[in-house]
């Protein structure tokens, strides 16, 4: 995990900065609140519901980042994020961290191609939510494990 980390240092990809837990806190929190508004949501707006999913596990993601003292700071942050979580997490979440990814692509591409407005399926929908929330459990009880004694992380 070093060695990564230190190539993304020096490739500028990421920087490192200092931030509060309560912070860290904010960002679970409101992570969880992008989950439920994924779930209101799925039977009215499926497009709504997906990228609610997507921006619960961004801010996790970043959430993770910030408990290690890093920010992506290169073009493809998001990218950067996903990819920090998988090395920190573990191989055993590779495959989760693979279908996180695959989101952020298909979110890219039904936020910016006209073509794939109105594309995203209620099952699409209902699997990133599913996704999402194994994801976001995951990055909270590693949160919590990492740093036991850190007592902003028991609130989560």
């Amino acid at each position: 995990m070093k060695d990564k980390i230190s190539q993304w240092l020096e490739k500028r990809e990421i920087k490192e900065e200092k931030v509060h837990p309560k912070d860290i806190c904010k960002l679970l929190h409101r992570s969880l609140k992008d989950i439920k508004a994924a779930k209101d949501n799925l039977d009215s707006n499926e497009e709504l519901s997906y990228m609610a999913a997507y921006l619960a596990v961004l801010r996790a993601g970043r959430a993770l980042m910030f408990a290690y003292g890093y920010r992506p700071s290169g073009n493809a942050h998001h990218k950067m994020t996903f990819e920090f979580s998988e090395v920190v997490l573990g191989k055993s979440f590779s495959l989760l961290v693979n279908k996180i990814n695959d989101m952020r692509k298909r979110r890219n591409q039904f936020t910016y191609d006209v073509e794939y407005i109105d594309s995203i399926s209620e099952d699409e929908s209902k699997s990133s939510i599913s996704d999402a929330n194994e994801f976001i459990k995951a990055i909270i009880s590693f949160i919590k494990n990492r740093w036991p004694l850190e007592s902003e992380y028991k609130k989560i």
